[in-house]
């Protein structure tokens, strides 16, 4: 599992975000309650809508973006159900919901990610 995990390191590095995802799949395989796997894949699919609207594919955004905004907030709150104790996925939630411009619920995910981590 750990050698899953350095070579998702290694492609998101590269820019291969579709061969993170699929090491990311493996290490879920293993252990399907592994937090940072989750969270992860919802940053994942953050990328994936950038990366989108940097070559401008206005066809494949909008359906994308959708498909992808939903699958990404499912994959953050499993994160945060399976790693109560982690600050990343309440963190990346927040950032998340902010950028969509979602005030109330980022509040409320940071107040959460500075209970667990002040």
């Amino acid at each position: 599992m750990l050698l899953f995990k350095k070579n998702y390191q290694i492609f998101i590095n590269l820019g291969d975000v579709g061969m993170a995802y699929q090491c990311l799949k493996l290490v879920l395989c293993n252990d399907p309650h592994h937090a940072e796997a989750f969270n992860n894949i919802g940053v994942n699919s953050l990328i994936l809508i950038k990366l989108i609207k940097i070559f401008c594919f206005t066809q494949i955004l909008d359906i994308k973006k959708k498909n992808n905004i939903e699958k990404g907030r499912f994959e953050l709150q499993t994160a945060m159900k399976e790693g109560t104790f982690l600050l990343e996925p309440h963190y990346n939630a927040a950032l998340w919901s902010y950028k969509l411009a979602e005030y109330q619920e980022a509040y409320e995910l940071i107040k959460k990610a500075l209970n667990i981590y002040p």
